[in-house]
Formats: structure tokens, sequence, C-alpha cells
């Protein structure tokens, strides 16, 4: 947000002798001063990042690769020291012992360390569990609308605690999920600005408040749902996890976790941190599901009975289309059982998987010049490029930037990624080529840009995340490895060529030391299409190079991978990129700029461009995660009058007009200046603004 001063300038409206008037400012009062952000953090004792939070400051993630050593050092210690303690399910506050089903989660960079045992929930405790949530008896200091500004305070406190010891939280995120200093600033600031919007909820309140356009003599509530609200973590993403959790509890409601069984440790973490900032306990119950290095050996019934839990009201997952798939029958089934009494507000909230494509319909003017200057006039038109000479070329490339270098960046980033653990990533170049140039890349540009992405993918560093050097660490365990080998053998088996690797053992088992890491897989079709294996989401850097003739064909392509999550356009023009994302499903596109810049499909930061998709990638809700709305999934939403409809137009309560006024000035009082100043026509006259022809 630009900086704003205490004083903006506004014009006035010309008079009707066209002599212009004297420029004038509108100077603030002291609560709309109030109401502006800080911009910087005075000091990081709790209450004052308490306060900064509070008052709509954006607290900032850390890269643990650019800490000071000794500062990662004693994040990575406490982190260690935190994961070597057993991990327990937690009941009402009372930790839950089952140790004759324990199991251990590995550091994905170093299997060897495997931390203390966890220990998950037994089956026979979730009518326990149940009980416990849906307990009558009411909290006078959290529970009830009357609350919402205490919620609101612990779970600022909750934030400002995390902040607090963010080098230990980044710790835990790279020996829990593998991730790298990178990934983890991107997880930990999602975190902090899920919050940031999440806490001002009540804005989008008195915003729909104001559409009834009943002067304030009618509003709406937002209560918590009669049931519990279940939140089912996923291993990848702390801040999807915690944030849903946030926003549960911040509407009222009892909440049960269930918590992913590969990042138990991080969760954990931040559930504990809960507790400490005054979340009771008897609101908040955490649960780990049982988990095996064998997949056939893990034991579901305690996820499945929590699930169809009749008190079960609300599930809040992210993870797999194929669990989304068993929870949406569950939650079904519910509504049918002859048991109950048929009531139809069991609901779930889902986001399950993405088959992201990279559609690419030509690149702007002169694009690839520096391309054809190394392939062509570099003598490589009919040899392929030494090792060095494409070590050279990308360092230039890198210096110089330009389309190539964006391009190169985000498809490296949509593909590589947290390990291509992420829904959002790419799993497929869509390549319009036609020979006449007309309607796509010429098959000449297609058959260099692949070569260009090929030997960038071979070229990423992996290695162990927490060194600081890759861009990539390993998978996040054996079972995840031997999967992924599983598919890439089929995928060969079906006709796939593997373009950055000779072999599958050459793309699964280089790096001594290194059991769980991979090459990232880039692999083509040439003859047919895949069986099986077509449009499957493989959850790991493994992606196609798929030509298709001319841009209508890419469309029908990208339009028909069945999932509708994430994806990226590149055009030879804005225009046409923009065009192109019209034409498609998924909830999140981004697209080419005239300038060359472009954006690979993984990620979407809050709130500018809210995440969520449909079909197979998920239930397609309104409330994505990220923005203020977000909370409002996890309420139902009552109206009734304020006063009887006899005295409905008599002013007998204000408006809400002005609070949705200061809401719009605190998030974009520069916004708000220009529209004063191209719309208001004030007066002046005795130091101030002359009601009414001033206009304000």
């Amino acid at each position: 947000m630009p900086e704003v001063s205490d004083t903006l300038p506004v014009a006035t409206i010309p008079p009707v002798t066209e002599v212009p008037a004297p420029a004038i400012r509108l100077e603030l009062g002291e609560r709309l001063q109030s109401l502006l952000s800080p911009k910087e953090l005075q000091s990081e004792d709790l209450d004052t990042v308490q306060e900064f939070i509070e008052r709509g400051g954006r607290l900032m993630a850390i890269d643990y690769t650019k800490l000071p050593p000794e500062e990662k050092q004693e994040g990575f210690r406490k982190a260690r020291e935190y994961l070597n303690q057993p991990m327990h399910s937690v009941v009402a506050g009372v930790s839950v012992e089952n140790p004759d089903r324990v199991y251990h989660h590995p550091n994905p960079n170093d299997p060897a360390e495997t931390f203390a045992p966890i220990n998950p929930l037994p089956r026979e405790c979730v009518e326990e569990v149940m009980d416990i949530a849906m307990d009558e008896e009411r909290c006078p200091t959290w529970d009830g609308q009357e609350n919402f500004t205490e919620r609101q305070k612990v779970i600022d406190q909750f934030i400002a605690s995390v902040y607090q010891d963010r080098a230990t939280l980044a710790g835990l995120m790279a020996l829990c999920q593998g991730k790298t200093g990178f990934e983890v600033y991107r997880d930990m600031q999602e975190l902090f600005d899920f919050w940031r919007e999440y806490r001002e909820v009540q804005e989008v309140m008195r915003y729909n408040e104001s559409l009834l356009r009943s002067n304030g003599d009618t509003t709406l509530e937002y209560r918590p749902l009669d049931g519990v609200v279940g939140i089912w973590q996923p291993f990848n993403f702390s801040c999807i996890g915690a944030g849903d959790t946030m926003g549960a509890l911040l509407m009222g409601n009892s909440v049960v976790i269930h918590t992913s069984a590969r990042n138990v440790g991080t969760y954990k973490w931040l559930y504990d941190k809960l507790l400490e900032a005054g979340v009771p306990p008897e609101r908040v119950q955490f649960v780990i599901p049982h988990d095996d290095p064998d997949p056939a050996k893990i034991d579901k019934s305690m996820s499945e009975a929590l699930a169809a839990h009749p008190y079960m009201q609300l599930i809040q997952f992210t993870g797999s289309h194929k669990v989304a798939k068993d929870l949406h029958k569950i939650q079904a089934q519910k509504v049918q059982d002859p048991e109950g009494i048929g009531r139809l507000d069991y609901k779930l909230q889902a986001e399950a998987g993405g088959y992201n494509p990279f559609v690419i319909t030509g690149l702007p003017d002169g694009a690839m010049k520096p391309l054809h200057a190394f392939l062509v006039a570099g003598g490589h038109e009919d040899d392929e490029p030494t090792a060095e000479a494409w070590d050279e070329f990308f360092a230039r490339l890198e210096q110089e930037g330009g389309t190539l270098q964006n391009l190169l960046n985000a498809a490296v980033d949509s593909v590589t990624g947290l390990q291509a653990h992420k829904c959002s990533s790419c799993k497929e170049f869509i390549v319009a080529v036609d020979e006449r140039e007309f309607d796509g890349l010429s098959l000449w540009n297609a058959a260099m840009l692949k070569l260009l992405i090929t030997e960038r993918l071979k070229r990423v560093k992996i290695g162990p995340a927490e060194g600081g050097e890759a861009e990539m660490g390993s998978l996040i365990d054996q079972k995840m490895h031997n999967s992924v080998r599983t598919s890439l053998m089929q995928i060969v088996q079906e006709g796939g060529v593997p373009l950055t690797a000779a072999t599958i053992e050459e793309a699964m088992d280089a790096f001594v030391g290194l059991p769980h890491a991979m090459v990232p897989v880039l692999y083509e079709v040439p003859q047919g299409n895949l069986d099986t294996m077509d449009k499957v989401e493989v959850f790991a850097p493994v992606v196609r190079w798929n030509e298709v003739k001319g841009i209508n064909a890419a469309l029908c392509r990208a339009n028909d991978l069945e999932y509708a999550l994430t994806a990226t356009v590149v055009a030879p023009t804005e225009s046409e990129a923009k065009w192109l994302r019209s034409q498609m499903p998924q909830g999140v596109v981004y697209v080419s700029s005239d300038d060359g810049k472009i954006d690979g499909c993984t990620g979407a930061p809050a709130p500018q461009i809210p995440f969520g998709g449909s079909a197979k990638s998920g239930t397609g809700s309104a409330y994505r995660p990220g923005n203020s709305r977000t909370p409002l999934a996890f309420a139902q939403e009552v109206s009734f009058p304020r006063v009887s409809r006899g005295n409905w137009g008599k002013g007998l309560h204000p408006s809400p007009t002005g609070d949705v006024l200061d809401g719009v000035f605190r998030r974009d009082p520069e916004g708000v200046a220009v529209w004063v100043r191209e719309n208001v026509k004030v007066m002046v006259g005795g130091g101030g603004l002359e009601p009414p022809t001033a206009g304000l």
C-alpha cells in the first residue's frame, strides 16, 4: 500500500468561469488517522507485537537461510528439542497415550533422524472427543457474539507469540515438511497474512448489512454452527491448517483438529501456542491419525469414525481427491441416516488436488531472440550444446533478465516448488503449435522452448533443505517416493518418454544419502496418448510436455483436465492471455503481460487473489482462504429486524454506512483520497468543510 500522509491533497472542481480554484487539503481527524495501519513494528516484545496486529500492521515472515547463523541454529535447536518429545492427541487439555500404535515420522531430508514417537488417538476415544466438543456448558469469557472481541484478542496473542518464536517455526517446517528457506517464508507469510485478514471479518459483516438497504433497521448475525467443525489439516501448508482453525474459532465454534500424520510436529506446536494464548481447551481438540510406512497397514478407523459422528457438522478439508470423495460420501450418508432427523446442513468444504496447466500459445515479439542466438548463431543448430555452454547461457540469461528468464523462473517454481507437494503445481505444459505460426508457436520455436525448459530443470539444485543451498529438497517420506516411482513406471509403460532423466532409476536414485530425493521429471508422449495416467495428479515434480495443434486445441485440453484449480497462460499479448483465461474454468489463472512478465501457476498470495477451485479440485466455496470473508464459512447467517416493521424508515438505529466507509478507508486510504478528489465538490470556509455544500 502506498505511504499516506496525515493530510491528503484534494482537487476542487473548476468553477464555471474555467479559472482554476486554489487547491485545498483534506485534513484527517484524529479518528481517521488512528485507522491507518502502522508500517513498521517498533519492538518485538509481546505487547507491542499484539498492538501492531490489532492496528492492522503486517507481520513479516523469515527465510531461515537469510537469518544470522546463530539465530538459525537456535531456531533449529528448539525445533529439534520440541520434536524429540513424544507427540500425543489432546482432549480437553489432557494428552492421550496409545503406546501400542506409536509411529515415527522422519526428517524428509535425513530419514535417519526419526524424532520421538507419535501417539495416534485410539478409535475408542472418538465418542469422548465429540461429547467434550459438544458440551453445552457455556464458557462465559469465550462463547457468544458478545465475546467476539475477546476471541479476536486471544488469537492476536497467539499470532504474536508465533511471530516472536518464528525461528523455531521455521525449523519445524524444515524438519517436518522438508521446506527450503523460501518455501518456509511463503508458508509463514501466508499464516500471518491470513490472520491479518480473518480478524477483520466484522468489516464484511457490516458491508453485508449495508446491502440490506435498511439503514440499520434490519441486520444480519453470524452465529457458530450447531455442531462441531472438523479441520482436516494438510501436511504441506501449515498456514492452511492453522488458518482454518483460527477462522472457525474466531466465529465461536467448537473445533476438532484432525491433524496430518505427516506434519504432526508443526501443527502440535501451533496448537500448544493456541492453548497458551487462552483458547479454552474444551473448545479445541487435537487429534492425531494413525500412520505406517506400509500404506496397507494404516488404520483409518479412528478418522472414519470421527468424520461419521453425527455431531460433526462441517468438515473443512484440504488434501487428496480420493479422501475428499470419501468425506463427501460420509457427510451425505448422515443426511440420509434413518435414525437422524434428516438435517440438510451437514457440509464438506474441500480443496482437493489439481492437474494444473501451463498454457503457452506464443511469446511477445522478440522474446525468443536470445535462445535463437545461442542455438543458431552459436553454432548449435545441428549439434546439442555442451553442458558448459548451457551453464554459460543460463548465467547470462539470469544476469540480463527478460521474458525467457521470467518464463524459466515461473516454470521452475511451478514444477519444483516444495518438491511439487502442492495441489497448485504445474502438471502439464500445453503448447499450441502451428507450422505457419499464425495459430501458435512454430514447431522450431516449440522444440527450442522444450529444450530450454528441459535443460533448466536438469539444473535445479537438489539437496538437504536445512543446508540452505538447495532449490528443492527431498519428498516428504518413503511412501511418497515409492508412489512416485510406481507412477513413473506406469507413465513410461503407457508411452511416456522422460526428457530430464534417461531412466526412472536415474530420476529416483540419483542422490546418495538422500533416499527420498528425486530429479524433476519432464516427459512427453510422442505417440498417441496416455491411458490410465492421463490427467492423473502425481504429487511430485512430474510434468508433461504436450504440443497440440493450434490455440483452440490448447484451450480444449486445458478445459478437459477434470481438475479446475490453477493455471498459467502465456500469449503474445496480454489481451490474448486475458481472453484465454476468460475461457478457462480454473479458479486461479495467471496471465502474461505485454512487457514479458510471467507468473507460475502455483500459489495465490493473500488476500489479493483468493485460492480455490471446482470440479475434482474442490467444492467451489465462495469463502476462499486468505481474505476477510473466509471466517464466514464457519458461521450460519441469520437475519432479524432491529425494530418492528411499523417503525422502519424512522432512523431509530444508526446506518452501517459509516462503518463500511471506515473499513474502505482503512484498507485503501489513497484510493479514497483519489475518489474524493475526483468526485466531491468542497468549499473552503471557516477553516474546514462547510456542510451541506461540501458534499461530505
